[in-house]
């Protein structure tokens, strides 16, 4: 590998480490108050997670690299959101919703939903947001499958990561939108 190559992946993977990192803090400072709140606190979901986004355009941007990529952010927070848990069980925790993340793109470019070599095509919003959508069953199937969630605690998780997914896509496109208006 180049030295350029490895430059280029250090910095997609800071990058990267960036905009999770902000999406996961956006999260406990916006939407868990708000969740405490409404009387809806739950250390083992959030109603609005913000990082599932960064996840799916992660993973629609550089597929299976986005594992690598993601992983030392993912296991950072993994750390700090279970520190109870041995470093292995934190490993597989930082590694499954990124897996099932690219996992919803391989079976949806099966499926004919989109293009094959999805990494390289234009895709409709409508497209990402079905993506994430089964990015976002893959992630509550491994976490009611490698935790001992209630299935009423994995089905918070699958409609967190929806909702989140779903603010990230408003306000890209809104941030979009604002940037050619001002150009």
């Amino acid at each position: 590998m180049k030295l350029t190559d490895a430059l280029t992946h250090l910095l997609i993977t800071v990058l990267l480490s960036l905009c999770y990192a902000l999406s996961f803090e956006a999260v406990k400072t916006l939407s868990n108050p708000v969740q405490a709140l409404l009387g809806l606190a739950n250390p083992q979901a959030s109603l609005l997670f913000f990082p599932h986004g960064v996840r799916v355009v992660a993973a629609y941007l550089f597929g299976w690299r986005s594992v690598a990529y993601l992983f030392p952010v993912k296991l950072c927070y993994a750390t700090w959101v279970f520190p109870e848990a041995e470093l292995a069980a934190q490993a597989v925790t930082a590694l499954t919703a990124q897996i099932g993340c690219v996992l919803a793109f391989v079976c949806m470019a099966k499926l004919g939903i989109i293009a094959r070599d999805w990494t390289c095509a234009m895709m409709p919003w409508k497209s990402l947001l079905i993506c994430g959508c089964a990015a976002a069953a893959f992630n509550a199937l491994f976490v009611f499958l490698l935790s001992n969630y209630s299935s009423f605690a994995t089905a918070k998780h699958f409609l967190g990561d929806i909702a989140g997914l779903a603010s990230v896509m408003v306000i890209f496109m809104a941030g979009f939108r604002a940037w050619r208006l001002r150009a």
